[in-house]
């Protein structure tokens, strides 16, 4: 059995992962406020141990009555294959547009919005908020309420007329005080974990942000982090890559 087969093989994997996020980042390149992951990869030291690919790859010899790849004892003393070491987000901070629109809101920095409710409540950093009908404050594409710092619901007069949103969180109207939004910062930000709809799950340590390094922008909201041309130049590499490794799959097999 050639172990360049098993090689091409599992970087034609990698290369599979990598389009599949490369995908994931361009559709997501209008998405308010959107960070984009990236595709770590390493090359596999030959002590390491890579049992799950052996035994899949293992099975398949089964039934195809052919020698599993470990019976060769050339398996543990090869290395340059690679392997996806993980998937991380990059949280750069995304370029701030203006709309006019009095409840969107962008954090210049880090940080993240509270939403949801005092027993199950998200971070984001989507600012699109309008006010329902009942007066309570909410993300305009999921519907959850905005958060104050005592996971309270913000519920704004129905006859607001000038209401005002401080660089750091404060809601006025008229000069009166309303509420105020609560920010915060995770203290690791890549503990966190995406949840679908600019949502991160809030199971993560926090802390206030330093009005210092991070300010609201009200009327403002937040890009997506996706460069589009940086990532259809990646899609174009990757997929010529996955496709040579294909071809030295199917070249080895010939031999």
């Amino acid at each position: 059995m050639l172990y360049g087969l098993y090689q091409s093989a599992q970087g034609a994997t990698v290369q599979a992962r990598r389009l599949e996020t490369t995908a994931h980042n361009l559709a997501n390149a209008g998405t308010t406020a959107f960070k984009p992951d990236v595709t770590v990869v390493r090359t596999v030291p030959q002590f390491e141990q890579r049992l799950a690919f052996e035994q899949r790859l293992g099975q398949v010899f089964d039934r195809l009555g052919q020698p599993r790849l470990a019976d060769d004892r050339g398996l543990e003393n090869h290395n340059g294959a690679t392997a996806v070491a993980d998937v991380v987000t990059d949280f750069s901070n995304g370029s701030v547009r203006p709309t006019g629109n009095t409840f969107d809101v962008a954090i210049a920095g880090p940080g993240f919005f509270r939403v949801g409710g005092a027993d199950q409540s998200y971070l984001t950093r989507n600012g699109s908020f309008v006010v329902g009908p009942e007066g309570v404050l909410r993300t305009a594409d999921t519907g959850l309420p905005v958060l104050d710092p005592a996971s309270k619901e913000i519920v704004l007069p129905l006859d607001a007329a000038d209401v005002g949103i401080g660089a750091d969180g404060l809601i006025t109207d008229r000069l009166a005080t309303i509420a105020n939004i609560d920010v915060v910062e995770a203290v690791d930000e890549s503990a966190l974990t995406k949840l679908g709809d600019s949502l991160y799950a809030a199971d993560v340590e926090v802390r206030d942000i330093d009005p210092n390094r991070t300010r609201l922008i009200q009327g403002h909201l937040e890009a997506s982090g996706t460069e589009p041309m940086a990532e259809m130049t990646a899609m174009i590499e990757v997929t010529r890559a996955f496709e040579m490794n294909m071809t030295m799959v199917q070249t080895q097999d010939q031999s």
